[in-house]
């Protein structure tokens, strides 16, 4: 079966450097993702991700991948708009990223897998994370079946 998933993106918070950076060991991890929205109506599927700069960061990038469950384990799936790196402006202190990703098959269990990096004022790599994000299950509709007592002689 051929699948048409789509996506949308939309930049949801980029801090300013004014704000607080946390430091390492402030209890804040420096990373995360999380399930914002599942939808079987829709077939649909919202994830958010976000990250905070680390001691010694200047920039932060980070990248979705859609991964889905099969009967052999976790496998990616390309959609247009996925594996694209998304990069913040220079100095911002938080950095969050909606990906929205429509066309998901009923029966199916989703999972974001999102890679995060950050960068030195000189653009060299300081860190780099990767996190998955809870389940978004699509699960199959059932007919709406109502039980009726049966009668007895």
């Amino acid at each position: 079966m051929l699948r048409r998933l789509s996506t949308a993106a939309v930049l949801a918070v980029a801090a300013a450097a004014a704000f607080a950076v946390p430091a390492a060991g402030d209890g804040r991890p420096p990373a995360s993702v999380k399930v914002a929205g599942c939808s079987i109506d829709t077939s649909s599927a919202l994830f958010v991700a976000r990250m905070h700069q680390v001691t010694g960061s200047e920039r932060m990038a980070l990248r979705f991948k859609l991964l889905e469950k099969r009967d052999t384990g976790l496998h990616a799936l390309k959609a247009p708009g996925l594996g694209r790196w998304r990069k913040s402006k220079p100095g911002v202190g938080t950095f969050a990223y909606k990906q929205a990703v429509k066309g998901l098959e009923a029966g199916s269990l989703y999972r974001a897998q999102v890679d995060f990096r950050w960068y030195d004022d000189q653009g060299v790599l300081v860190q780099t994370l990767r996190r998955r994000s809870p389940a978004c299950r699509q699960f199959d509709l059932l007919p709406n079946l109502e039980a009726m007592p049966i009668a007895s002689k």
